[in-house]
């Protein structure tokens, strides 16, 4: 791959990412606090969460294969790209 070719699939990626936090974020919480879902355990639940994801594809290395099928390795590596947004977002708000 080359850097040109790794730049753009960073391109395509967080466009993806950005285009799920959209819809997620609408059933999740409000257009008034879009971060309202996350508050109840903060910056340390979203490490939680990224951790979870983690184990996902920790497992999908060993395995190589996930029984979920309805969600794959790119949808996994997206959460990820986003619950890292949530977690500088919560962060900015918390330490300014």
């Amino acid at each position: 791959m080359t850097r040109k070719e790794l730049l753009e699939l960073h391109d395509a990626v967080c466009s993806k990412a950005k285009q799920l936090m959209e819809k997620k974020n609408h059933d999740y919480s409000s257009d008034a606090d879009p971060l309202m879902n996350l508050r109840r355990h903060g910056e340390f639940g979203v490490l939680v969460r990224m951790n979870d994801k983690l184990a996902r594809l920790e497992n999908f290395l060993a395995n190589k294969k996930l029984k979920v099928e309805d969600e794959s390795v790119m949808d996994t590596i997206l959460d990820l790209c986003n619950y890292s947004i949530l977690f500088l977002a919560l962060h900015k708000e918390v330490k300014p």
